[in-house]
């Protein structure tokens, strides 16, 4: 299974935001898209990532946050108000500046382990240049992990030396 490369899983279809759009604009693209986090994008560079949870920060005040909040949820409860606290923020205003992306030519186990140590669902996948070529999540790693028959030590093997 070592064998697997990220461009083996990935996806080529990537939602995206610019770092200029609104926080409306991105959370637009988050429920439209039925994901929950994104890369913000200049041209075809990754600049940042954004997620449901930063927007939800951003756009909620500190006593109305609430541990599992969805955009949806959010949407749903702001309605029926004229306006949204901070609606005037942009998505460079609340995207997360340190990305770790990873090499369509990585092993899925590189991947995992950047995941598992950064604590982080999703990937966007850069060539050489850092432009942006897809996006590998949690999902895709664990659907090439059920399609193998690779014994789960030589799993837990691989990804301790992609760790290293």
């Amino acid at each position: 299974m070592s064998e697997i490369q990220v461009q083996d899983v990935m996806s080529e279809l990537v939602t995206t935001v610019a770092p200029e759009d609104t926080i409306h604009e991105a959370a637009e693209q988050l429920a439209r898209n039925s994901v929950s986090g994104m890369p913000v994008v200049t041209g075809t560079r990754v600049v940042g990532m954004v997620s449901e949870s930063d927007i939800i920060w951003a756009l909620t005040p500190e006593q109305e946050r609430e541990a599992g909040m969805t955009i949806l949820d959010f949407m749903m409860r702001f309605r029926h108000r004229d306006t949204a606290p901070n609606e005037h923020l942009r998505v460079r205003d609340i995207m997360s500046t340190l990305v770790a992306s990873v090499s369509p030519y990585a092993s899925i186990w590189k991947a995992a382990s950047i995941m598992h140590s950064r604590g982080i669902k999703r990937l966007p996948v850069t060539d050489n240049e850092g432009h942006l070529v897809g996006i590998v999540s949690r999902a895709d790693l664990i659907q090439a992990i059920a399609h193998d028959n690779t014994a789960v030590s030589d799993i837990q093997e691989a990804i301790r030396v992609s760790s290293e």
